[in-house]
Protein backbone atom coordinates (compact mmCIF):
# COMPACT_ATOMS: atom_id res chain seq x y z
CA UNK A 1 0.00 0.00 0.00
CA UNK A 2 1.01 3.56 -0.60
CA UNK A 3 1.50 5.91 2.44
CA UNK A 4 -1.00 8.49 2.67
CA UNK A 5 0.80 10.45 5.10
CA UNK A 6 4.26 10.35 2.90
CA UNK A 7 2.34 11.13 -0.45
CA UNK A 8 0.55 13.86 0.48
CA UNK A 9 1.29 17.14 0.56
CA UNK A 10 -1.20 20.70 1.45
CA UNK A 11 -0.93 22.91 -1.37
CA UNK A 12 1.43 26.20 -1.12
CA UNK A 13 0.46 28.83 -3.63
CA UNK A 14 3.05 31.63 -4.43
CA UNK A 15 2.87 35.37 -4.06
CA UNK A 16 0.54 36.77 -6.53
CA UNK A 17 1.58 37.72 -9.65
CA UNK A 18 -0.08 39.20 -12.35
CA UNK A 19 2.35 38.07 -15.24
CA UNK A 20 2.76 34.89 -14.16
CA UNK A 21 1.13 32.45 -17.04
CA UNK A 22 -0.12 30.06 -14.57
CA UNK A 23 -2.10 32.98 -12.93
CA UNK A 24 -5.49 31.76 -11.27
CA UNK A 25 -5.07 27.76 -11.92
CA UNK A 26 -4.94 26.24 -8.66
CA UNK A 27 -3.20 22.65 -10.39
CA UNK A 28 -0.30 25.00 -11.85
CA UNK A 29 0.73 26.72 -9.12
CA UNK A 30 0.85 24.67 -6.24
CA UNK A 31 3.73 22.29 -8.18
CA UNK A 32 7.23 23.08 -7.20
CA UNK A 33 8.77 24.96 -10.07
CA UNK A 34 12.11 22.15 -10.26
CA UNK A 35 12.90 23.30 -13.79
CA UNK A 36 14.47 26.63 -12.27
CA UNK A 37 16.72 25.01 -10.01
CA UNK A 38 20.07 23.50 -11.52
CA UNK A 39 19.79 19.85 -12.59
CA UNK A 40 22.75 18.54 -10.76
CA UNK A 41 19.98 18.87 -7.60
CA UNK A 42 19.73 15.25 -8.62
CA UNK A 43 22.83 14.12 -7.51
CA UNK A 44 23.72 12.12 -4.45
CA UNK A 45 26.66 11.27 -2.72
CA UNK A 46 26.55 8.87 0.55
CA UNK A 47 28.34 9.60 3.78
CA UNK A 48 31.67 8.83 3.50
CA UNK A 49 34.94 9.42 5.80
CA UNK A 50 38.50 8.30 4.43
CA UNK A 51 39.29 6.95 8.14
CA UNK A 52 36.29 4.52 7.46
CA UNK A 53 38.75 2.19 5.39
CA UNK A 54 40.30 1.02 9.20
CA UNK A 55 37.51 -0.46 10.57
CA UNK A 56 36.26 -3.75 11.12
CA UNK A 57 36.21 -5.47 7.67
CA UNK A 58 32.47 -6.18 8.81
CA UNK A 59 31.43 -2.95 9.35
CA UNK A 60 33.26 -2.01 6.23
CA UNK A 61 31.54 -4.47 4.29
CA UNK A 62 27.90 -3.24 5.93
CA UNK A 63 29.59 0.37 4.87
CA UNK A 64 30.14 -0.74 1.03
CA UNK A 65 26.19 -1.54 0.63
CA UNK A 66 25.33 2.45 0.63
CA UNK A 67 27.37 2.85 -2.72
CA UNK A 68 23.88 1.93 -3.89
CA UNK A 69 23.01 5.75 -3.27
CA UNK A 70 25.68 7.44 -5.29
CA UNK A 71 24.23 8.96 -7.70
CA UNK A 72 26.70 11.25 -10.66
CA UNK A 73 24.74 13.53 -13.03
CA UNK A 74 26.01 13.13 -16.35
CA UNK A 75 25.10 14.75 -19.30
CA UNK A 76 22.18 12.78 -21.10
CA UNK A 77 20.60 12.79 -17.56
CA UNK A 78 21.05 16.82 -18.16
CA UNK A 79 18.88 16.91 -20.82
CA UNK A 80 16.07 14.50 -19.27
CA UNK A 81 16.02 16.72 -16.69
CA UNK A 82 15.01 20.07 -18.74
CA UNK A 83 12.58 17.50 -21.04
CA UNK A 84 11.21 15.98 -18.06
CA UNK A 85 10.60 18.68 -15.61
CA UNK A 86 9.11 20.52 -18.04
CA UNK A 87 6.37 18.94 -19.28
CA UNK A 88 5.59 17.95 -15.85
CA UNK A 89 5.38 21.57 -15.14
CA UNK A 90 2.90 22.44 -17.88
CA UNK A 91 1.11 19.30 -17.76
CA UNK A 92 -2.18 21.96 -16.69
CA UNK A 93 -1.90 24.38 -18.78
CA UNK A 94 -4.93 24.09 -20.27
CA UNK A 95 -6.64 22.12 -17.31
CA UNK A 96 -8.10 24.96 -14.93
CA UNK A 97 -10.08 23.17 -12.31
CA UNK A 98 -12.33 25.97 -11.64
CA UNK A 99 -13.19 27.14 -14.86
CA UNK A 100 -16.62 25.86 -16.38
CA UNK A 101 -15.03 24.04 -18.98
CA UNK A 102 -13.02 21.56 -16.95
CA UNK A 103 -16.53 20.68 -15.32
CA UNK A 104 -18.14 20.13 -18.64
CA UNK A 105 -15.66 17.93 -20.08
CA UNK A 106 -16.79 15.79 -16.89
CA UNK A 107 -20.40 16.20 -17.20
CA UNK A 108 -19.96 14.52 -21.13
CA UNK A 109 -20.89 11.29 -21.38
CA UNK A 110 -18.01 10.51 -23.63
CA UNK A 111 -15.29 12.74 -22.12
CA UNK A 112 -13.13 12.46 -25.53
CA UNK A 113 -15.73 14.41 -27.32
CA UNK A 114 -14.41 17.29 -28.92
CA UNK A 115 -11.71 17.18 -26.40
CA UNK A 116 -7.76 18.16 -26.90
CA UNK A 117 -6.26 20.24 -24.19
CA UNK A 118 -2.76 19.30 -25.35
CA UNK A 119 -0.73 17.13 -23.63
CA UNK A 120 2.67 15.79 -24.45
CA UNK A 121 4.45 12.71 -24.84
CA UNK A 122 7.97 11.72 -24.19
CA UNK A 123 9.69 8.48 -24.85
CA UNK A 124 13.11 7.05 -23.26
CA UNK A 125 14.37 4.16 -24.88
CA UNK A 126 18.14 2.26 -23.70
CA UNK A 127 19.83 -0.30 -23.10
CA UNK A 128 19.13 -1.92 -19.53
CA UNK A 129 21.44 -0.51 -16.98
CA UNK A 130 21.96 3.10 -18.12
CA UNK A 131 20.04 4.23 -15.55
CA UNK A 132 16.70 5.26 -16.99
CA UNK A 133 14.45 4.23 -14.70
CA UNK A 134 16.89 5.53 -11.66
CA UNK A 135 17.05 8.44 -13.11
CA UNK A 136 13.35 9.64 -13.95
CA UNK A 137 12.45 8.17 -10.47
CA UNK A 138 15.25 10.69 -9.12
CA UNK A 139 13.49 13.80 -10.63
CA UNK A 140 9.80 12.53 -9.75
CA UNK A 141 10.96 12.42 -6.28
CA UNK A 142 10.95 16.71 -6.04
CA UNK A 143 7.67 16.31 -7.01
CA UNK A 144 4.72 15.40 -4.42
CA UNK A 145 2.46 12.26 -5.76
CA UNK A 146 -0.63 14.22 -4.55
CA UNK A 147 -1.38 17.67 -3.89
CA UNK A 148 -4.28 18.30 -1.24
CA UNK A 149 -6.06 21.39 -2.08
CA UNK A 150 -8.95 23.37 0.48
CA UNK A 151 -8.77 27.31 -0.22
CA UNK A 152 -7.91 28.77 -2.98
CA UNK A 153 -6.98 32.97 -2.94
CA UNK A 154 -10.37 32.01 -0.24
CA UNK A 155 -12.26 30.33 -2.93
CA UNK A 156 -13.07 27.16 -1.31
CA UNK A 157 -12.06 24.10 -3.28
CA UNK A 158 -11.23 20.63 -2.04
CA UNK A 159 -9.52 18.39 -4.15
CA UNK A 160 -6.81 16.07 -4.15
CA UNK A 161 -4.74 16.33 -7.06
CA UNK A 162 -2.37 13.20 -8.64
CA UNK A 163 0.69 14.79 -9.41
CA UNK A 164 2.35 11.76 -11.12
CA UNK A 165 2.07 8.39 -11.28
CA UNK A 166 4.97 5.71 -12.12
CA UNK A 167 4.50 2.00 -12.72
CA UNK A 168 5.47 -0.85 -15.28
CA UNK A 169 3.76 -1.86 -17.85
CA UNK A 170 2.09 -5.43 -17.17
CA UNK A 171 4.42 -8.54 -17.64
CA UNK A 172 2.20 -10.37 -20.15
CA UNK A 173 1.67 -6.44 -22.43
CA UNK A 174 -2.10 -7.04 -21.04
CA UNK A 175 -4.54 -3.62 -21.39
CA UNK A 176 -6.71 -4.57 -19.34
CA UNK A 177 -3.96 -5.37 -16.80
CA UNK A 178 -2.86 -1.80 -17.13
CA UNK A 179 -6.25 0.04 -16.60
CA UNK A 180 -6.45 -2.17 -13.33
CA UNK A 181 -3.00 -0.98 -12.06
CA UNK A 182 -3.61 2.59 -12.77
CA UNK A 183 -7.13 2.25 -10.81
CA UNK A 184 -5.25 -0.01 -8.02
CA UNK A 185 -2.27 2.82 -7.52
CA UNK A 186 -5.47 5.71 -7.87
CA UNK A 187 -7.09 3.53 -4.62
CA UNK A 188 -3.73 3.14 -2.78
CA UNK A 189 -2.47 6.47 -2.85
CA UNK A 190 -6.41 8.10 -2.13
CA UNK A 191 -7.78 5.48 -0.76
CA UNK A 192 -10.19 5.08 -3.15
CA UNK A 193 -12.48 1.78 -4.06
CA UNK A 194 -12.53 2.37 -7.97
CA UNK A 195 -10.71 -1.31 -8.51
CA UNK A 196 -13.11 -3.73 -6.24
CA UNK A 197 -16.07 -1.56 -7.48
CA UNK A 198 -15.31 -1.79 -11.22
CA UNK A 199 -14.01 -5.18 -10.89
CA UNK A 200 -17.52 -6.68 -9.55
CA UNK A 201 -19.23 -4.72 -12.88
CA UNK A 202 -18.01 -6.55 -15.08
CA UNK A 203 -17.48 -3.99 -17.76
CA UNK A 204 -16.66 -4.23 -21.23
CA UNK A 205 -13.05 -3.26 -22.33
CA UNK A 206 -14.29 -0.22 -23.99
CA UNK A 207 -16.33 0.79 -21.18
CA UNK A 208 -13.49 0.08 -19.07
CA UNK A 209 -11.11 2.01 -21.05
CA UNK A 210 -13.20 5.31 -20.80
CA UNK A 211 -13.77 4.85 -17.17
CA UNK A 212 -10.39 4.54 -16.36
CA UNK A 213 -9.62 8.13 -18.61
CA UNK A 214 -12.71 9.96 -16.03
CA UNK A 215 -10.76 8.92 -12.96
CA UNK A 216 -7.73 9.87 -14.02
CA UNK A 217 -9.24 13.52 -15.05
CA UNK A 218 -11.34 13.45 -12.42
CA UNK A 219 -8.22 13.31 -9.89
CA UNK A 220 -6.16 15.77 -12.04
CA UNK A 221 -3.40 13.61 -13.14
CA UNK A 222 -0.01 15.69 -14.28
CA UNK A 223 2.01 12.76 -15.74
CA UNK A 224 2.20 9.22 -16.29
CA UNK A 225 5.06 7.39 -16.35
CA UNK A 226 5.10 3.42 -17.94
CA UNK A 227 8.54 1.97 -17.73
CA UNK A 228 9.60 -1.59 -19.13
CA UNK A 229 6.89 -1.07 -22.24
CA UNK A 230 8.69 -3.38 -23.79
CA UNK A 231 6.51 -6.10 -22.26
CA UNK A 232 3.43 -4.41 -24.76
CA UNK A 233 5.32 -6.63 -26.98
CA UNK A 234 3.90 -9.40 -26.16
CA UNK A 235 0.50 -8.83 -26.44
CA UNK A 236 -1.64 -9.16 -29.30
CA UNK A 237 -1.78 -6.14 -32.38
CA UNK A 238 -5.10 -5.04 -31.61
CA UNK A 239 -3.77 -4.88 -27.56
CA UNK A 240 -0.92 -2.73 -29.07
CA UNK A 241 -3.37 -0.34 -30.92
CA UNK A 242 -5.64 -0.34 -27.70
CA UNK A 243 -2.32 0.76 -25.70
CA UNK A 244 -1.55 3.34 -27.96
CA UNK A 245 -4.85 4.79 -28.41
CA UNK A 246 -5.37 4.94 -24.49
CA UNK A 247 -1.87 7.13 -24.29
CA UNK A 248 -3.26 9.53 -27.50
CA UNK A 249 -6.41 9.73 -25.18
CA UNK A 250 -4.63 10.83 -22.10
CA UNK A 251 -2.73 13.45 -23.86
CA UNK A 252 -5.89 14.75 -25.50
CA UNK A 253 -7.27 14.85 -22.11
CA UNK A 254 -3.92 17.50 -21.27
CA UNK A 255 -1.85 15.02 -19.39
CA UNK A 256 1.42 14.17 -19.91
CA UNK A 257 3.13 10.46 -20.66
CA UNK A 258 6.61 9.23 -20.92
CA UNK A 259 7.10 5.92 -21.70
CA UNK A 260 10.60 4.06 -20.99
CA UNK A 261 11.82 1.06 -22.00
CA UNK A 262 14.67 -0.92 -23.00
CA UNK A 263 16.50 -1.29 -27.09
CA UNK A 264 13.78 -3.74 -28.11
CA UNK A 265 11.02 -1.48 -27.28
CA UNK A 266 11.91 0.93 -30.27
CA UNK A 267 9.62 0.91 -32.48
CA UNK A 268 6.85 0.04 -30.49
CA UNK A 269 3.36 1.34 -30.34
CA UNK A 270 4.86 4.48 -32.42
CA UNK A 271 3.32 3.72 -35.27
CA UNK A 272 0.28 4.10 -33.79
CA UNK A 273 0.86 7.44 -31.33
CA UNK A 274 0.06 11.20 -32.32
CA UNK A 275 3.62 12.42 -33.53
CA UNK A 276 1.85 16.04 -32.97
CA UNK A 277 2.04 15.09 -29.10
CA UNK A 278 5.57 14.03 -28.87
CA UNK A 279 7.65 16.38 -27.08
CA UNK A 280 10.86 14.37 -26.84
CA UNK A 281 12.32 11.31 -28.21
CA UNK A 282 15.63 10.08 -26.33
CA UNK A 283 17.77 6.97 -26.51
CA UNK A 284 20.32 6.36 -24.24
CA UNK A 285 23.12 3.78 -25.11
CA UNK A 286 26.30 2.64 -23.65
CA UNK A 287 28.66 4.82 -22.54
CA UNK A 288 31.43 5.91 -24.47
CA UNK A 289 35.18 5.65 -23.24
CA UNK A 290 35.30 9.21 -23.14
CA UNK A 291 35.10 12.67 -20.33
CA UNK A 292 32.11 11.66 -19.31
CA UNK A 293 32.77 8.00 -18.19
CA UNK A 294 36.15 9.38 -16.85
CA UNK A 295 33.78 11.66 -14.21
CA UNK A 296 31.87 8.82 -13.00
CA UNK A 297 35.01 6.30 -12.46
CA UNK A 298 36.38 8.97 -10.62
CA UNK A 299 33.37 9.99 -8.39
CA UNK A 300 33.20 6.14 -7.83
CA UNK A 301 36.80 5.78 -6.40
CA UNK A 302 35.80 8.35 -4.05
CA UNK A 303 34.49 5.73 -1.92
CA UNK A 304 37.01 3.27 -0.74
CA UNK A 305 37.45 0.52 2.01
CA UNK A 306 40.83 -0.75 1.49
CA UNK A 307 43.81 -0.15 3.37
CA UNK A 308 45.46 1.83 0.53
CA UNK A 309 43.77 4.37 -1.44
CA UNK A 310 43.27 3.90 -4.84
CA UNK A 311 44.61 6.73 -7.28
CA UNK A 312 42.65 7.28 -10.69
CA UNK A 313 44.45 5.63 -13.52
CA UNK A 314 43.58 5.21 -17.01
CA UNK A 315 44.10 1.57 -16.84
CA UNK A 316 41.60 0.75 -14.52
CA UNK A 317 39.11 3.02 -15.72
CA UNK A 318 39.41 0.95 -18.97
CA UNK A 319 39.30 -2.18 -17.30
CA UNK A 320 35.78 -1.33 -15.54
CA UNK A 321 34.67 0.07 -19.21
CA UNK A 322 35.39 -3.30 -20.58
CA UNK A 323 34.12 -5.61 -18.09
CA UNK A 324 31.20 -3.69 -17.50
CA UNK A 325 30.15 -2.98 -21.54
CA UNK A 326 29.88 0.28 -20.46
CA UNK A 327 26.73 0.27 -18.52
CA UNK A 328 26.32 2.08 -15.27
CA UNK A 329 24.62 -0.26 -13.55
CA UNK A 330 26.92 -3.07 -14.01
CA UNK A 331 29.92 -0.55 -13.44
CA UNK A 332 28.87 0.42 -10.53
CA UNK A 333 27.97 -3.40 -8.78
CA UNK A 334 31.05 -4.34 -10.17
CA UNK A 335 32.99 -1.85 -8.12
CA UNK A 336 31.00 -2.90 -4.94
CA UNK A 337 31.63 -6.61 -5.65
CA UNK A 338 35.59 -5.08 -6.08
CA UNK A 339 35.32 -3.64 -2.31
CA UNK A 340 33.53 -6.81 -1.26
CA UNK A 341 36.45 -8.88 -2.49
CA UNK A 342 39.21 -7.06 -1.28
CA UNK A 343 37.79 -6.70 2.51
CA UNK A 344 37.50 -10.56 1.80
CA UNK A 345 40.94 -11.06 0.84
CA UNK A 346 42.83 -8.21 2.51
CA UNK A 347 43.39 -6.92 -0.84
CA UNK A 348 45.07 -3.66 -0.27
CA UNK A 349 44.18 -1.98 -3.55
CA UNK A 350 41.18 -2.31 -6.12
CA UNK A 351 43.99 -3.60 -9.33
CA UNK A 352 43.28 -4.43 -12.85
CA UNK A 353 43.42 -7.71 -12.31
CA UNK A 354 40.96 -7.84 -8.98
CA UNK A 355 38.41 -6.17 -11.32
CA UNK A 356 38.75 -9.11 -14.29
CA UNK A 357 39.08 -11.62 -11.76
CA UNK A 358 35.71 -10.53 -9.49
CA UNK A 359 34.03 -9.85 -13.45
CA UNK A 360 34.64 -13.25 -14.32
CA UNK A 361 33.77 -14.83 -11.06
CA UNK A 362 30.49 -13.19 -9.70
CA UNK A 363 29.25 -11.17 -12.94
CA UNK A 364 29.73 -12.76 -16.23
Amino acid sequence: MVSIKNEIVSAIYPAYDEESYDLGNPFIEAIPKISNLHWSIITSYPNYLKKDNILPAEIKAHEVQNLHRLFVGLSFQKDLFAHLTLIIETAYFKRNPLFPEFREVLAKNNILDQTDLNGSLGRLIGVKGSGKSSTVLKILSYYPKVIKHICYREIQFYVHQVVWIKLDAPPDGNVQGLYFNLLKYIDNLLSTNYCAKLYRQSLSKEDLHHTVLRVLFFHGLGTLVIDNIQYFSLGRLDEKIQVANFINELCKLGMTVLLIGNETAHGLLFEHLLSSKIAFDLSWTKMQFDEEWEKFIRNLLKYQWTDQYTDYSIDLSLTFYEESGGILDTAKKLYQLCQYKAIELGEKVISPNLVIRVSHELIK
